[in-house]
């Protein structure tokens, strides 16, 4: 039996600075399903997942939380970043 040599390596963050784009996409979605509070986008752990991110602006409300989740993966994935 041979053993494979294998690479892990964080992409996002680490050869991808994608922050801003991320940001934007909140910014974009935020304003499109508004928050249930204010958002102040200088603290927002943009690393967290974005079922936690959502769960955080969004008061655990789930139909805005799913919208939302759908409404930034489209913006994000259809992004030329």
């Amino acid at each position: 039996m041979t053993s494979g040599h294998h690479i892990i390596f964080d992409l996002d963050g680490t050869l991808i600075d994608s922050k801003n784009e991320i940001i934007e996409t909140y910014q974009l979605v935020f304003r499109e399903i508004v928050p249930a509070k204010d958002v102040d986008f200088h603290r927002l752990n943009y690393g967290a997942t974005l079922q936690a991110v959502m769960e955080s602006v969004y008061n655990y409300q789930p139909d805005k939380i799913e919208k939302a989740k759908l409404l930034f993966a489209g913006h994000y994935d259809s992004s030329k970043f």
